[in-house]
């Protein structure tokens, strides 16, 4: 999927994806908890999205630069002295030209146009890593029943590609989300952005609101903290 096709999606759901992305802001949670008592002087976040890492964290950093395609949600980030906003890419290199002592992502590296390339850059850059990515198992329950294949990498996937470029620690974790009814479970893709942009069908849409036979769905998080590998390391 394109990168415009990511930007234009979370555009659409910026203003009331905090009111819908309960699920990204428990994950920004459990991400931060993983770093509670490291207190990075610099974070850059990828994907900062409304805010929900830096609203997560219980100290604040000297300098935090929030990275997100869409203007929308930057336009709803908290401000303070200590954060720099950023519209771009994941894979724009000038983000990477000075060093972090953490560079963090919160539920939006499953997006990353070249996942790969991603992680390179972020190993040149980076001290200090901590990442929550969804895993291709997320919404399986969707994919099954409409016979559709997840535009996410796999766990298997990222692993590898972690594995290549860091060292640290892996924790794998899954979410059940249950709905009161699947307009509800609809109206929640839509609002919290959390399909990337891949829109379904007129009849892969109408075929869930009708005949689903859930109304509950599952996302699955791979959680890593680590750092580069160095070359003397390898």
């Amino acid at each position: 999927m394109k990168t415009a096709s990511y930007a234009q999606s979370f555009s659409r759901a910026a203003k009331e994806y905090d009111a819908y992305a309960y699920l990204q802001q428990t994950v920004a949670r459990e991400l931060a908890s993983w770093i509670e008592g490291m207190e990075y002087e610099s974070i850059l976040d990828l994907g900062c999205g409304t805010g929900a890492l830096w609203r997560a964290l219980r100290f604040k950093p000297r300098f935090f630069t929030g990275v997100d395609l869409s203007m929308e949600m930057l336009d709803l980030h908290p401000q303070d002295p200590a954060i720099r906003l950023i519209q771009s890419d994941f894979n724009h290199p000038s983000l990477y030209e000075r060093s972090y002592d953490l560079i963090a992502a919160s539920s939006s590296l499953q997006w990353s146009r070249d996942l790969a390339q991603s992680f390179d850059l972020i190993a040149k850059s980076a001290q200090n890593v901590a990442f929550a990515i969804f895993t291709s198992e997320s919404l399986w329950e969707i994919h099954d029943y409409v016979n559709s294949h997840s535009p996410i990498p796999s766990k298997e996937q990222i692993e590898s590609l972690l594995k290549e470029r860091f060292v640290g620690e892996f924790e794998l974790k899954r979410y059940p989300l249950s709905f009161p009814s699947r307009v509800a479970m609809l109206s929640y893709l839509k609002g919290s952005g959390i399909s990337g942009g891949r829109r379904l069908g007129f009849a892969q849409s109408k075929k869930l609101i009708q005949s689903a036979p859930f109304e509950r769905l599952t996302f699955e998080v791979l959680f890593f903290i680590g750092k580069p590998l160095k070359a003397d390391h390898k």
